[in-house]
């Protein structure tokens, strides 16, 4: 279940890339000291991004999510 953000606390984004797409998740603390789920967000890499390096993909998730 997704949890409503509190501005007020810090936020976590977390991004993995694989060779074909990449993901990230927006968490933030609850006070129970747990990490919630605020959203997802997946893509699926154009022909051309496949091609990339690790870390261009990794930054490309990176950079797309922010």
């Amino acid at each position: 279940m997704l949890t409503k953000p509190d501005f007020a606390k810090r936020f976590y984004l977390s991004t993995d890339a694989s060779s074909y797409c990449f993901c990230a998740v927006l968490e933030q603390e609850s006070s129970e000291g747990m990490l919630k789920t605020l959203a997802y967000f997946s893509k699926k890499l154009k022909d051309a991004e496949t091609r990339y390096s690790a870390y261009e993909r990794e930054d490309l998730a990176v950079t797309t999510v922010l």
